[in-house]
């Protein structure tokens, strides 16, 4: 009997690219199949029992027997379960937000969630309020896309997010998640296999990009950064052929300019990897990249636009409406008499008139104002369902009363469970927020965390360092080399950085309470691929393998502690807490 061939060098390292996207794809189905949250479950478990022991205790009363109450037991448990839902698998407001438009789209017609969040265990705190309705503070185009596929799911099965979280919320976690980030797997081993020079070295990125990123601990929860990382790297994928190898099919420019406006659809600062890979392309051949890659662009554009004006009546996303809009007009304070009337909760008698006129026809008579912070600013609103009909009015400097067309939507009031609610992010309830949504008060301690800190990039990921040293030596490589993608990634990554950096305080709040700085995750893959130099240096050396493994390793448990929740704190802040270094 003849033995079987032993398989090419090719073919093995193929193998183990299929195996490490294997083990990595079933690591993210199986947190995804037991996602939860899993603090409610440690609170229902807790209530449960409790409410268990006492109904035994009723039971023994009674009269009935040992033996009959343990036989009604498991009944009575299922239906405290029922009755409390505290369980849920939807992590975070912000993944809720998202999934809360998709139900508001297909089961009640509308982008407001309203309904939706009036539901117990629906709750977010990541929606707006427009022309008085709720809804999610993020761009829709995803949410759409989203809504698609819920909405085959919900006419097939006739069950909804709402009777059926488990069952539906993870199958589509798997479509939405897995697949693209394994697509993004494929894409990323053929250019290792192009750009690598050592199999260990490729082997070792590959591996990185499976293990050492925090792609997959989202992978658990709706989110725009996975989107962002893998559209990121088809971007580039498409465009390599172009550079490298003079490909003229009008299909790669297509897919290159689809792809990098995609992600910057989904990461706003990706238009800076959209204009150099544009200028790469324009440069190699500009009348296909204007005839195929400019259309693909367009595409993606119109869409996100349209959506958006589809949702909201403008183009502009609920992210830019976050302050006060142009001064309509302003009135001198002369004595502080409108000062005073407006603590009394009065509009003064020569500002109403003006209000009224500019609300425009359709303002009702009554008027309602709102105190936020005496002797500062009010609100005033003429009527709760046109935001054309609401001003903020604001003392300035000069001691006048600046009337200013409303324009923040994160600024508001909302009803929930019959009581009245203010919004997370109203500016007057800052004192309120967790520590981290307060923002950090200082730049430079700000850009120290975020690089070698409690969020850092190099702290939590240190395997990043290589990647700083892969694409200094990427300069030196030729023409068809890995140059000029690396010099793409490397300036993208700094103007990103750079963009989040240069925030206000409010936003300077490492993407939240999240398990890393999630701002910069969509990199994750590209950054995969520049390291590949670095890699292949350190293969050749034993001391070299042993040190790029040891920040392998310590980048992925980083990745790996948010066991069950990515929306989490990272380790090093829980040390710093406990150790009383910050308080986060």
């Amino acid at each position: 009997m003849n033995a079987p061939a032993e398989p090419s060098p090719d073919g093995l390292r193929r193998g183990v690219y299929w195996l490490l996207i294997a083990v990595a794809a079933g690591g993210m189905v199986g947190r995804i199949l037991a996602v939860n949250s899993i603090d409610r479950m440690g609170a229902e478990k807790v209530v449960v029992s409790r409410k268990l022991d006492e109904r035994k205790k009723e039971l023994a009363e009674r009269g009935l027997t040992a033996e009959e109450i343990r036989a009604q037991t498991p009944a009575i448990e299922q239906e405290l379960r029922a009755e409390l839902g505290q369980q849920r698998p939807f992590l975070s407001g912000n993944d809720r937000s998202r999934w809360a438009t998709a139900r508001a789209l297909v089961e009640h017609g509308t982008f407001a969630i309203d309904a939706v969040v009036e539901e117990p265990n629906w709750d977010t705190i990541d929606m707006v309020k427009h022309n008085g309705k709720l809804y999610s503070s993020k761009p829709p185009l995803l949410e759409i896309l989203i809504a698609g596929e819920y909405w085959l799911i919900h006419n097939i099965t006739r069950r909804t997010l709402g009777t059926h979280p488990y069952e539906i919320g993870r199958f589509m976690l798997l479509t939405i998640n897995v697949l693209p980030l394994v697509v993004g797997f494929v894409a990323l081993s053929r250019l290792l296999d192009r750009f690598g020079a050592t199999d260990w070295g490729r082997l070792f990125a590959f591996a990185t990009a499976c293990f050492g990123t925090f792609l997959s601990t989202f992978a658990v929860a709706i989110n725009n950064h996975l989107i962002g990382a893998v559209s990121a790297l088809l971007a580039v994928a498409a465009a390599v052929p172009i550079w490298c190898d003079e490909e003229k099919r009008g299909k790669y420019f297509f897919a290159a300019g689809f792809f990098a406006a995609f992600a910057a659809a989904n990461e706003l600062p990706a238009l800076s990897l959209l204009g150099l890979l544009g200028l790469l392309m324009l440069w190699k051949d500009p009348l296909r990249t204007l005839g195929f890659g400019l259309p693909g662009v367009a595409l993606v554009a119109a869409a996100f636009l349209g959506t958006n004006y589809w949702a909201f009546g403008t183009f502009r996303p609920p992210y830019d409406h976050r302050s006060d809009g142009p001064v309509v007009y302003s009135v001198p304070d002369v004595g502080g008499a409108l000062v005073k009337d407006l603590d009394a909760d009065l509009i003064p008698q020569s500002i109403r008139p003006m209000l009224e006129t500019a609300a425009g026809e359709g303002a009702y008579d009554g008027a309602d104002l709102e105190i936020v912070v005496p002797g500062e600013r009010w609100v005033a609103t003429l009527d709760p369902h046109r935001d054309t009909a609401k001003f903020a009015l604001v003392r300035d400097e000069a001691d006048r009363i600046e009337v200013r067309a409303w324009d923040n939507w994160y600024d508001y009031t909302f009803i929930r469970g019959g009581r009245v609610r203010d919004s997370y992010w109203r500016p007057s309830k800052v004192a309120e927020r967790s520590p981290v949504d307060r923002g950090e008060p200082s730049p430079g301690t700000y850009a120290l965390h975020a690089l070698v800190g409690h969020h850092g990039l190099f702290s939590l990921t240190p395997v990043w360092l290589l990647t700083v040293a892969g694409g200094v030596m990427a300069l030196r490589q030729p023409r068809g080399g890995l140059r000029a993608f690396a010099i793409v990634v490397g300036l993208s990554s700094l103007v990103c950085l750079a963009f989040y950096l240069g925030q206000e305080q409010e936003n300077r709040n490492y993407g939240g309470t999240s398990s890393g700085l999630r701002w910069m995750f969509w990199f994750a893959l590209l950054w995969t691929l520049v390291l590949l130099p670095a890699a292949d240096w350190l293969s050749a050396r034993r001391w070299g393998r042993v040190a790029a493994l040891l920040l392998l390793g310590w980048s992925a448990m980083s990745v790996s502690y948010p066991t069950w929740n990515p929306w989490t704190h990272p380790w090093l802040v829980n040390l710093m807490n406990y150790l009383e270094w910050t308080r986060i």
